[in-house]
């Protein structure tokens, strides 16, 4: 805001927003806007939406008179100021000037009473006396006054008049005409007063004037009201007079010393009324002629906020004490005492207490109680919460108030309380969650004692103390978990120890140069020493065979570098020198900076199971050799075998060529069957032996693509769809690792079992494709064939098992034993899902550890 031409030196206009910053250009600082907070009482009166003029101090601190107005639509303040000095200049100068013509009045005053005394007052007197004179008929008297002014002129004509009487009139209009003119004079007179005091009627301070003699001139309608009591009671009266007492306080020292010492003087006042009420003023005094002007402005409504600031300020910081007494403490009855006490400094009270309320909300106990008297109920002493104003408050959980006890019903404790002397009492709940867990009481021998703001204050010490009882009961709570879990941990060390020294294997600590420092029961049974004659004296490579020694020497600079070993083999020497063999696994502890500092070591007994293994390997070589002679009884009896079948078959045949005219129809059926079932034996003997094959093929496994094999093989699988629709999907499917050959074979069972079985249908449908469930694939081929029955699914990969007749679909029942085979040396598995007359899926999936049969 900018100065403009017209304002006085002192004179400053600016804007404020609603955070009370200037956000207007500052003359004397020019970089101001939104630097400077402003907090005035205009531009407090003037954020509040207020208008008005007002004396106070501005944000320098200097004194200055001030109009501000609030502008609604820009939510801004507009404020202009100027130095009291400056402002009150015009009207000190007006002062001065209706002093000096008030002097000069009274000057002039004084001349002419003088003058008028000597020329105007002494000869009228007796010109009365004689109009009296005359009015009672004497007519020989004479005011012989000589002077020349118009006194003497109409004492003269009124001795003429008197000497001739009847013959003169006295000159009444010149006698009126001098008569107007002192009305006039003094209307004037009247009228310079009258624009002075106007001018301080108009001022939003009160102006009092009290003249040197101490006694009232002039007070304004402001300062009417500051007083209460109306100024025609003052005025003229002197001021001591109207306030007794006045001069033994700190105010008329101010006051006194202006008067006296022509000192300017500010102060805030309080000042008691006679009728009791009180007020705070702020109060300005000046020195002037008449004596002291006093400006008042009343600050009542200030200081009651500030005094409300300072109370809660004050209860603010008890609760914050409070908090930290919660949060500090754990003893319950420390915490309840210093609430107390603080209650108790807080708030004008006569008695309090706190209830707790037990868990089945229907008793309830004083745990601590003040009080100016006898207590009506003693500490510790459980109550009935019927009937009690506190069952009342279990059920509504709200405060209860009574201003005046007994107006919301005759209770139970009401009569004891009305004996104490109590007129209000006011009971505030403790809630946790839902349940009321106590109770905070406030009573009074006041009627209608507790203002809203001393119910808010006790209903913020009440949420207080139902945490610090919330905190209390938790740490009960923790309490009995404590030692409920210190027995805990005493049990379970006591398991646990039970379980380190009785475990099936044993377990031992060395340090870092291989000594035992730990050494449970089981592993001392199995040596046979005791625990004394371990710990701290024996090394672990001292009861090791020599073999041992060396595995231990070749694998401890491994076991520091990684930090583990698993399943090491060791041979232990117990005490009476006999072998323990034991596998070993352990871990290495280390510092900060990975330095070896120690171990821990499990070892289970191996002796029986080496025993067992050694025994297993002499039983599996005997098994292998027994099925290696079997392998090869199988195929020479195979090739054994075919020679009398290829002579049943031949000799059949020729029999039928040459004399089949010489046989009947019967017995070239039977001869028929004959060589059927010699070609179907012929049969079942190469698929045997290609399935003995399989166990004694080597696996020569390496990338392969499932797709590409599955397409090949249906291509291979042509003259199985001659004169058939068929509906091939082959599906992507990831490469894996197994064996080419093998692999083929399995989708050559496969797909044509799906081929075979899918003949019955007018369009057969056949799918090979992938999932991956967990990211491992599985392979399948699908087809809408006949399906079979679930529950005889087991018979499914079983050597010459088979589900469906001869005569309806012909086999011999190996082909999904070699895929089960070759699936299960590959590390694989195979299985089936299907529903009969729904198709079959089969399943198989190759990675893994071979199997071995």
């Amino acid at each position: 805001m900018t100065r403009r031409t017209g304002l006085r030196v002192s004179e400053e206009t600016y804007l404020v927003n609603t955070f009370n910053f200037i956000i207007t250009k500052n003359f004397s600082e020019p970089d101001s806007s939104l630097k400077i907070a402003v907090d005035t009482d205009g531009v407090t009166d003037c954020l509040a939406h207020h208008n008005g003029n007002r004396f106070y101090d501005n944000y320098w601190g200097v004194p200055v008179i001030g109009a501000y107005r609030w502008i609604p639509e820009r939510k801004l303040c507009i404020v202009t100021e100027m130095d009291e000095s400056e402002a009150l200049a015009p009207i000190v100068s007006l002062r001065n000037k209706i002093l000096l013509i008030g002097l000069i009045i009274g000057v002039s005053v004084m001349v002419i009473g003088v003058f008028f005394a000597r020329t105007i007052t002494i000869p009228v007197q007796r010109l009365a006396k004689g109009t009296q004179e005359i009015g009672q008929g004497n007519l020989n008297y004479r005011v012989g006054t000589a002077s020349k002014d118009e006194i003497g002129q109409l004492s003269r004509a009124f001795d003429q008049m008197v000497e001739a009487l009847k013959m003169t009139t006295v000159s009444r209009d010149e006698l009126a005409e001098e008569v107007t003119e002192r009305k006039r004079t003094e209307a004037a007179l009247r009228a310079s007063g009258e624009r002075y005091h106007h001018t301080l009627d108009a001022m939003l301070e009160g102006c009092q004037i009290i003249g040197s003699d101490w006694r009232y001139l002039y007070l304004n309608d402001v300062a009417d009201k500051h007083n209460r009591r109306p100024k025609e009671e003052l005025l003229g009266k002197k001021y001591m007079d109207m306030w007794p007492g006045i001069e033994s306080t700190a105010v008329f020292a101010v006051i006194q010393r202006t008067m006296e010492e022509h000192v300017p003087q500010s102060m805030e006042n309080k000042f008691m009324f006679p009728d009791g009420s009180m007020g705070w003023f702020e109060l300005r005094i000046y020195s002037v002629p008449e004596g002291i002007v006093i400006l008042s402005v009343d600050i009542t409504d200030r200081k009651q906020a500030e005094g409300s600031l300072r109370r809660y300020a004050e209860r603010l910081a008890a609760i914050n004490r409070l908090d930290r007494i919660i949060s500090s403490n754990l003893e319950i009855a420390l915490v309840y005492d210093n609430f107390v006490k603080e209650l108790v400094a807080l708030v004008p009270l006569d008695r309090t207490s706190l209830l707790l309320v037990n868990e089945a909300q229907d008793q309830w106990q004083v745990v601590r109680q003040w009080t100016h008297y006898q207590p009506v109920i003693l500490p510790g002493e459980w109550m009935p919460v019927k009937g009690s104003a506190v069952g009342w408050l279990v059920t509504n959980r709200v405060p209860f108030l009574e201003n005046e006890i007994g107006e919301r019903g005759n209770w139970v404790e009401t009569a004891p309380l009305q004996r104490e002397g109590l007129r209000s009492r006011l009971l505030l709940p403790l809630i946790i969650q839902t349940q009321i867990v106590g109770v905070l009481t406030a009573a009074s021998r006041e009627p209608s004692a507790f203002s809203e703001e001393d119910q808010h204050i006790l209903a913020t010490i009440a949420d207080q103390l139902a945490i610090a009882v919330q905190n209390a009961r938790l740490y009960e709570q923790v309490q009995r978990y404590a030692a409920e879990l210190e027995q805990r941990v005493i049990e379970r060390t006591a398991e646990l120890s039970d379980l380190y020294n009785n475990a099936p294997c044993g377990y031992h600590s060395l340090d870092a140069n291989g000594v035992f420092e730990r050494v449970n029961d089981t592993e001392l049974a199995w040596l046979g020493y005791t625990r004394e004659e371990m710990i701290g004296k024996v090394r672990f490579p001292d009861l090791l065979t020599p073999t041992s020694v060396q595995t231990f020497q070749k694998n401890f600079p491994v076991f520091k570098a990684r930090g583990w070993v698993s399943d090491l083999e060791f041979d232990m020497l117990r005490k009476d020198s006999t072998i323990l063999s034991v596998l070993l696994s352990a871990t290495a502890i280390v510092d900060q900076e990975g330095r070896y500092l120690s171990s821990r070591s499990t070892i289970i007994n191996h002796t029986e199971r080496k025993h067992g293994e050694e025994a297993l390997r002499q039983r599996t070589e005997q098994l292998e050799a027994a099925n290696k002679e079997l392998e090869a009884f199988s195929y020479s009896v195979s090739h054994d075998l075919r020679a009398p079948l290829r002579a049943i078959d031949g000799f059949s045949r020729i029999v039928l060529r040459d004399y089949a005219p010489l046989l009947p129809d019967e017995g070239q059926r039977r001869l028929q069957s004959v060589r059927d079932s010699a070609q179907q034996m012929g049969r079942l003997i190469d698929d045997l032996l290609a399935f003995s094959r399989l166990g004694r093929q080597p696996i020569q496994k390496r990338m392969v693509s499932p797709s590409h094999l599955a397409r090949v093989v249906f291509e291979e699988l042509s003259h199985e769809r001659e004169n058939r629709q068929v509906e091939i999907t082959i599906g992507e499917m990831p490469d894996c690792q197994a064996d080419p050959a093998l692999l083929k074979q399995v989708f050559v069972n496969l797909l044509s079992n799906a081929l075979k079985f899918t003949r019955p249908r007018e369009v057969a449908q056949i799918e090979a494709g992938v999932l991956q469930p967990d990211g491992k694939p599985i392979y399948f081929v699908k087809d809408n064939g006949v399906g079979f029955d679930m529950q005889y699914s087991d018979k499914l990969f079983g050597v010459f098992q088979r589900l469906h007749r001869a005569e309806e679909f012909e086999g011999t029942g190996v082909g999904l034993a070699i895929v089960q085979r070759i699936v299960y040396r590959h590390g694989g598995r195979v299985w089936a899902e299907s529903q009969v007359d729904q198709g079959a899926t089969f399943y198989f999936m190759v990675e893994g550890e071979p199997v071995h049969e």
